[in-house]
């Protein structure tokens, strides 16, 4: 048994000095991903976690450092409001009708920034990085009134803006080309849609993912 256990063990350390001995530090790199996001807007009302999927790319300068750009997109979420409409006739007399808002919208978010690395041991690594991103929500909705009408549609058509992202993970070499990476990212934006309205946006995402260094 104590046989076993040592040979086991001999092969794990053999099999981590490979990964580390063989893999690369620099170049160009190409990973996919997918994961679970979770989307906040304002104080709207929206379903939990949806899945999410992505893209990156960059440039490892050496061991410690790189450039990064990354595309991740999520969806359906399932976004419920109740509404208060005030109306106003000739007479200055003031009515109120209530309705209910439904929309399912998606999220594409761009994203760059430098990646910093540390080396834990032969095969892990953990990193991070804090810059810039670029979200974009879009979707198509209605609201419908107690008569049943509906007024709005595709509400969050062209609803985006700017912010900051940051990400910290942890990288796991699996030979000289491929590595897994399991990360989490954040992003917080100041939404706009067309009437200059801003909706305050976070999202955080739990990923896997897979790269090549070329």
């Amino acid at each position: 048994m104590t046989t076993k256990k040592l040979t086991i063990a001999t092969l794990m350390l053999t099999t981590a000095h490979i990964a580390t001995a063989n893999a690369n530090t620099e170049g160009f790199y190409l990973g996919g991903e997918f994961g679970n996001t979770n989307l906040k807007i304002a104080d709207l009302s929206i379903d939990d976690r949806e899945k999410s999927y992505g893209l990156y790319t960059g440039y490892q300068f050496n061991h410690w450092f790189a450039l990064e750009g990354k595309i991740s997109k999520a969806g359906d979420y399932h976004l419920s409001e109740d509404l208060i409409f005030v109306s106003i006739d000739e007479h200055n007399h003031s009515s109120y009708s209530t309705a209910h808002a439904q929309w399912e919208i998606s999220t594409t978010t761009y994203s760059f920034a430098p990646k910093f690395t540390l080396q834990l041991n032969d095969v892990l690594s953990v990193y991070s990085k804090l810059g810039l991103n670029y979200t974009k929500v879009s979707g198509d909705g209605n609201i419908t009134t107690l008569d049943d009408k509906y007024f709005v549609k595709y509400y969050f058509d062209n609803t985006k803006g700017w912010g900051y992202t940051f990400a910290v993970g942890f990288n796991a070499s699996l030979n000289k080309h491929l590595a897994l990476r399991l990360g989490y990212d954040y992003a917080e934006t100041d939404l706009k849609n067309n009437y200059g309205t801003k909706l305050k946006t976070k999202l955080s995402q739990f990923s896997v993912g897979l790269n090549y260094t070329f």
